[in-house]
């Protein structure tokens, strides 16, 4: 992947918003139920949550860093452009 996108973006916190939504009502519906007797599912419903959540900061991050490494070039190469048109000036 190149590029992180804001709808990338909004589909992956879409997902965590629908798993976390998913837990709610898993717990909504067992209200009177010992948290530990829904361990497994309460786990695994934190577990997607976290793990995309996880990926997605992973992305975030990478494509960030590909964009200031990208910005860092252009700067450099605007640079020695710079100095050449001066140099040439003389």
């Amino acid at each position: 992947m190149t590029h992180i996108t804001p709808a990338m973006i909004r589909s992956e916190l879409a997902g965590i918003i629908r798993a976390a939504t998913e837990t709610v009502e898993l717990l909504g519906l067992y209200e009177d139920v010992y948290a530990d007797d829904l361990s497994e599912e309460i786990s695994v419903a934190l577990g997607r949550i976290g793990v995309r959540g996880h990926v997605l900061r992973k992305q975030y991050m990478e494509a960030h860093r590909r964009d200031t490494e990208f910005i860092d070039s252009v700067n450099e190469d605007l640079e020695q452009l710079a100095v050449a048109v001066a140099e040439e000036e003389k």
